[in-house]
Formats: C-alpha cells, structure tokens, sequence
C-alpha cells in the first residue's frame, strides 16, 4: 500500500525471546526489510543479545536512514508489497522470538502553545 503519509515517521515493535536452543546468533537477527516491486531497503537494527524481557524497537523512516535518495525512497513508499522482520534470533532450530505491538507511525504534529487542540472543538 501507499505508506509515503508515515515518511519521517517511525516503525517500531517489541520483541522477546522465548526458548534458547543454546546455539549462536544467527546474524540475520532483526533484519527489517521493506520491499516495494523490485525495490527494496534492508537494515540490521535488532542487536545480537538475549532479550529475557519485552524490548521496545524502534527506527525512523527517512531516506536517509535507510541509505537511499529520496526520489528512491519515495517511490518505494508509494507501493509497499511486504514489510519483513526476520525473527529467526539462533541457528538450528528450537529458538523462540516473540514479537508484539508492531506498529508504524505517521511523524507527530505539533500542537501551537496556548492550542487545546482537537478538544477546542468539543466546547
């Protein structure tokens, strides 16, 4: 769909791990991807540590901080396909990840001082 309304806005989720299969990380751990067509933007921003309680995640989404321009940025946001979260923390098998609250996020408007803001308009 078209996610360009979220540009300079955020995507966040929490996540939790489980069950350890007593194994090493796997390096793909965390990796985000949003894919568009045959466009794509890939970042590593989940760490490789054992997350014994909910830990919150979260990125902005500007061109920038995914590494691309903004004409590619844009045009990537106006047809979002698949946004991907690789949840796979351990190798081999028997790991456990948990993931809530994911959630994407249009940039917060400002409220002027003095404003009530929506409420104004319920007196």
């Amino acid at each position: 769909g078209d996610l360009r309304l979220y540009d300079e806005g955020s995507l966040s989720f929490d996540l939790k791990h489980t069950v350890s299969n007593n194994n090493a990380f796997f390096s793909a751990f965390g990796l985000v991807g949003i894919y568009s067509g045959g466009m794509n933007v890939q970042l590593d921003i989940v760490p490789d540590v054992w997350l014994d309680e909910w830990t919150a995640v979260s990125i902005p989404l500007r061109a920038a901080t995914w590494g691309i321009g903004e004409t590619e940025w844009q045009a990537l946001l106006a047809d979002v396909t698949e946004i991907q979260i690789t949840m796979d923390s351990q190798w081999d098998y028997y790991d456990r990840t948990g993931l809530d609250n994911f959630r994407i996020a249009p940039l917060p408007t400002a409220v002027a001082p003095g404003s009530f803001g929506a409420i104004k308009a319920l007196y």
